[in-house]
């Protein structure tokens, strides 16, 4: 800021022709002074200190010739940040796509214009324009074709769609002085003018000549796009196993995918994206795979709706390539080879999603849409690894009780729990920090002492028992085969009372072989105490009771089975939990019962309320008789017969039963 002082009334006098009068005085009109940079000016120290720094040359002085001839990097602009610019600023740009990756023209490794285009047209190298916005930060890549004078006119073509697009009023077209920009400009400028409307000014600028760095605005869009076409080329080819050649067409749809996805997902220090500075909004479409095998909808309108009559699907298979922005829709190449674009898309499953086969075919590219030519195909290139095929994971470990602050306040802390100390000295838990067992059992038989806290191990336990129904699917997988093992499940299907607290803190192996253990236990108690006499008939009874008719039970052998492949006859009944819904809600309710066997099929079932089965009856040593208060001991014809009734009442759909213990029984 400044003030400049000027003698106001000596113009005016003048022109007056009034004479000077003395002692007049002048007036200074305060005006505004542009804040602009001066160039350095450096201070020569002694010359002593001049002379010790001519030995080393180190560091680095601006006031040393020889360091500047030697090591200056020449004036650094700046970054455009917080600097506003009244006019837009569009940069274009020429690079090339090799089989090593893209690379600027003076890095290929070509004498002259002439052989880099004999290149060209043997397929070794492409041609690519990039344009990028320095405001918006947007940039756009296109594939530019060998196609001699046309090849001018579908460069600058481009170049308006994407200036148009932008949406700018006022616009500075920036690049190098090379020829063939120079001419791209030109074309451009010249289509600008008669395309887009509302264009209040429209100028060039030029770079200096053999200096990348005056267009560093445009090498840093080229930086970009580099990075990521890389990664998205790599990762398409370990998707299809083949390697993608720099003339495919995938390259040139790639290339403009890989440029969309920048402008669409890269936010800047505002926020925003470049896509939604421009649109004022963020891009909206769903994203999809490059590549990806789809399911695409027909026009509800046009010569592509009801092509193949009125009954004809209205869906149809393709490739995804990209988006077309002007009208948010989705880019696929259809069956036909034809470039199509769609408001919907159905991605199809994982194991059906890449085909090399479909990629393969592709003929069509960006520039073969506006040419009558027939598009020429190109092989892909040789095998490549693929990506290693997912392995689905197990289920995950269930979690245990939790004791939150809330719990450790109403029972109390533990002395040597270190969680408990920790939560004392600082009104929280320590993340990662467990609590010991002893801490554990302390609290959960405090529990259930109280009301609520006794609900609360009883929703724990329902929890658990819920957590089988995502194992089911597992057994069902794993049982394909009739030979297949199964494998125990993460949780115990017959899950102890509520209040049984040790069973809460141990493992599902631990509690299924305490089971069998009670189990064992109660018929070694069978046995040992003395037998009531036989009845006179016995020798006739076949160990079911009096002997009498059972026409109406159909009992068969199955064979012995763990809680896996309990869970497995449960769902082969009906009960998955995921497929066939609608089916098992329009079924009758089956019951299942078991016999000569502890509640495990039945509690399993009464955890599924919505599997479309009803637990019955479950008679055995370790279960009671409501009617007498005793167990369901067999060995006296009162309990069989009584369990013989209540078969016939309820009629059971499956009634499950597992061999007898002797006395040597394992």
């Amino acid at each position: 800021m400044g003030e400049l002082c000027a003698p106001a009334a000596e113009a005016d006098e003048q022109e007056d022709g009034a004479a000077e009068i003395e002692g007049e005085e002048f007036v200074c009109e305060p005006c505004e002074v542009e804040p602009l940079r001066f160039a350095p000016s450096p201070t020569l120290p002694s010359p002593a200190d001049v002379e010790e720094h001519r030995i080393t040359h180190t560091p680095y002085r601006s006031w040393c010739e020889e360091c500047v001839c030697g090591r200056a990097l020449g004036e650094q602009r700046g970054q455009h940040a917080g600097r506003g610019h009244d006019i837009a600023i569009v940069g274009l740009d020429y690079f090339y796509i090799t089989e090593k990756g893209l690379v600027k023209k003076d890095d290929l490794q070509y004498a002259d214009d002439e052989a880099i285009k004999e290149a060209r047209m043997k397929d070794e190298i492409v041609k690519c324009l990039i344009i990028r916005c320095y405001e918006s930060k947007n940039v756009f890549g296109h594939v530019v074709p060998v196609k001699g004078d046309d090849e001018d006119r579908f460069a600058a073509g481009k170049a308006v769609e994407d200036i148009a697009w932008l949406g700018h009023v006022k616009l500075i077209l920036k690049s190098d002085q090379e020829a063939a920009l120079v001419s791209l400009v030109s074309g451009a400028l010249k289509l600008l003018k008669h395309t887009v409307e509302d264009l209040e000014s429209l100028s060039t600028e030029h770079s200096q000549k053999y200096d990348s760095q005056a267009s560093g605005g445009t090498e840093v869009g080229v930086r970009a796009i580099r990075g990521l076409f890389r990664t998205l080329k790599l990762c398409t080819q370990k998707r299809i196993g083949k390697m993608v050649p720099a003339a495919h067409p995938l390259t040139a749809w790639l290339i403009e995918h890989t440029c969309l996805l920048l402008n669409a997902t890269v936010r800047g220090e505002d926020g925003k994206t470049p896509w939604a500075r421009v649109r004022g909004r963020a891009f909206g479409q769903r994203l999809v795979g490059f590549g990806e095998q789809v399911l695409w909808k027909f026009p509800t309108k046009g010569p592509q709706h009801d092509a193949e009559g009125n009954m004809s699907a209205r869906w149809g298979r393709g490739s995804f390539i990209g988006y077309q922005r002007a009208s948010n829709s989705y880019r696929v190449i259809g069956e036909d080879g034809e470039v199509q674009e769609s408001r919907a898309l159905q991605r199809k499953p994982m194991a059906e999603r890449w085909s090399t086969d479909a990629l393969s075919r592709i003929q069509a590219t960006p520039w073969s849409i506006r040419s009558r030519d027939a598009a020429t195909r190109v092989d892909l290139g040789a095998d490549v690894a693929g990506h290693p095929a997912v392995v689905e994971q197990g289920p995950p470990a269930l979690r245990r009780l939790k004791i939150t602050k809330h719990t450790l306040r109403q029972y109390g802390f533990t002395e040597d729990c270190r969680q408990c100390v920790h939560h004392r000295a600082f009104q929280e838990n320590k993340p990662g920090l467990m609590h010991s067992e002893a801490c554990r059992r302390r609290i959960m038989e405090a529990m259930a002492n109280d009301p609520r806290g006794a609900a609360r191990l009883d929703d724990e336990t329902a929890r658990l028992a819920r957590a089988v129904e995502t194992d089911v699917r597992g057994a069902a997988a794993a049982s394909s085969g009739p030979e297949t093992r199964h494998e125990p499940l993460h949780v115990p299907v017959g899950l102890p009372a509520p209040r049984d607290l040790s069973a809460a803190t141990r493992t599902a192996e631990e509690i299924r072989r305490a089971r069998s253990d009670e189990y064992a236990q109660a018929a070694l108690d069978k046995w040992s105490r003395p037998q009531p006499p036989e009845p006179a008939d016995a020798s006739q009874d076949d160990g079911t009771g009096d002997g009498e008719s059972r026409d109406d039970m159909q009992v068969g052998f199955v064979g012995c089975a763990d809680d896996a492949e309990y869970m497995h006859m449960i769902m082969l009944m009906g009960a998955s939990p995921g497929p066939f819904k609608r089916e098992r809600r329009a079924a009758a309710s089956r019951t299942i019962s078991e016999i000569y066997s502890p509640p495990r099929v039945t509690h399993a079932i009464s955890s599924m309320p919505g599997c479309g089965l009803l637990p019955g009856l479950a008679l055995d040593l370790t279960c009671v008789d409501p009617f007498d208060g005793k167990p369901w001991d067999f060995d006296f014809a009162d309990k069989r017969e009584r369990a013989r009734a209540l078969f016939r009442e309820r009629r059971p759909a499956v009634l499950i039963g597992s061999p007898c213990c002797t006395a040597w029984s394992a």
